[in-house]
């Protein structure tokens, strides 16, 4: 069984919020899905820094190149001092635009041939985009192909997205980092998906259906690649970006995103990524298969990890409680999201929520955001703060959940359609314009 409603509340100002609310039986109807990678997914990506955040942020972006693979596409292979061996083609171009694009006199600069024929190349085949801010600096934005609509997935009663993932140039501070990794733990009947990060709040259901939010970190899992496993303090050290930006010298660094291998190096000190981590083992011969295997959860029949707790047995949230980054100095910031926290009371967003009532039903809520352009003061909603959701999440019955990624990327189609606005906007006409996602939550 599963329902939907819409709300309406009204704030002090005048503004209004629109909430839908989705009501489900039980967590095991939900399982998470992967939307059909879409090409265009890059050059909505690169309209959207073009048209909005080049016009309202220009003081703190320069050049952003953003770029994709076509299919097929070899990138050279690399060994080098800082990085070790670099697996993914996506990174080890990633690392050569780094080094040879510079800016001279307000213009690109190409310090070798081979890299303007490769920023050349992918041009071409419309897999590279440049957008253009006030400062003379460049910023490398490699984008996986990863990225598609949940408009576009298989037909299900419910969809709706979940996970951050990277999406700001803040947020690559490596050539590991790619736009669209999903970040977070993901747990679905025992099976660990995705690793914990950060060591955020995590919304757990046992095998018994009860629901809890509980921190939940690296420390938690054994980590198997090539059948050996791995333990926190046992027989591997973990590094995170939030603790530090290079693993200590010494050792074998294994460079880990999500459920593979994309970087190994000898000796340590190796740049952290901001959406992985490294684990340092001593005495390797090296990774032979990169597909990395987590275990830790085997009692737990769903799990995810998003942004701040809601509501914890009944109490409201009011302060951050997950690691978040600091939105006041956002050029030092490279743990993603970059900029989700903002100001607690005041910043009011799109929201997304998931949780459950006081019998451990699961809730699914939307709160409704402004438009990026053309918004309405009074007949459009203007979005909650993480404060107002708490109050209006109580209102609605949540007794436990946890805020997904919210912005531009919340919405819930049930039975096919959207009941409420995206905020991703068009600037010439304010039609809604669907922004491109990784992973999502489905009903099975």
């Amino acid at each position: 069984m599963m329902n939907s409603k819409n709300y309406i509340f009204r704030y002090d100002s005048g503004e209004i919020q629109r909430v839908q609310k989705v009501s489900l039986d039980s967590f095991q109807q939900l399982a998470f899905v992967k939307p059909q990678p879409d090409r265009e997914a890059l050059r909505k990506l690169y309209e959207l820094y073009r048209d909005y955040l080049m016009v309202r942020f220009a003081m703190v972006y320069g050049y952003v190149i953003l770029f994709s693979l076509p299919e097929g596409f070899k990138a050279e292979k690399r060994k080098d001092e800082k990085h070790g061996i670099i697996y993914e083609d996506i990174a080890r171009v990633t690392a050569d635009f780094r080094e040879n694009i510079t800016v001279k006199k307000g213009e690109l600069c190409f310090l070798n041939e081979k890299t303007a024929a490769v920023y050349e190349y992918l041009k071409n085949e419309g897999c590279l985009y440049t957008a253009k801010g006030k400062l003379d600096t460049v910023s490398i934005l490699p984008v996986g192909n990863c990225l598609g609509y949940l408009s576009g997935c298989q037909e299900s009663r419910l969809l709706v997205n979940s996970s951050f993932f990277v999406m700001d140039r803040l947020d690559c501070a490596t050539v590991y980092d790619v736009a669209g990794t999903p970040i977070g733990l993901n747990v679905l009947d025992g099976k660990v998906l995705s690793p914990c990060l950060f060591d955020r709040e995590v919304l757990l259901v046992d095998r018994q259906g009860h629901v809890s939010v509980e921190k939940r970190g690296l420390e938690d899992l054994i980590i198997e690649i090539d059948g050996v496993q791995y333990k926190q303090g046992r027989n591997c050290r973990l590094y995170t970006r939030d603790r530090c930006r290079y693993s200590e010298y010494g050792g074998d660094d294994i460079v880990i995103i999500g459920d593979r291998v994309v970087g190994f190096k000898r000796g340590g000190h190796t740049p952290v990524p901001s959406s992985g981590l490294i684990m340092k083992v001593y005495y390797s011969k090296g990774v032979e298969n990169r597909q990395v295997t987590y275990h830790g959860f085997e009692d737990c029949q769903f799990a995810l990890q998003v942004g701040n707790s809601v509501l914890i047995n009944g109490r409201k949230t009011l302060k951050f409680r997950s690691h978040f980054s600091n939105y006041l100095d956002p050029l030092e910031t490279d743990i993603p999201p970059a900029i989700y926290p903002m100001n607690f009371n005041k910043a009011r967003a799109p929201r997304i929520i998931l949780g459950a009532d006081k019998d451990d039903k699961p809730m699914i809520l939307w709160f409704e955001g402004a438009g990026k352009f053309g918004h309405v003061p009074g007949r459009e909603s203007c979005g909650a703060s993480l404060r107002e959701a708490a109050y209006l999440s109580e209102k609605l019955g949540l007794h436990n959940g946890i805020h997904l990624d919210g912005g531009g990327s919340a919405q819930i189609l049930y039975e096919g359609k959207r009941r409420l606005k995206l905020s991703d906007r068009k600037a010439d006409d304010f039609s809604e314009v669907e922004r491109a996602i990784p992973v999502g939550l489905i009903v099975r």
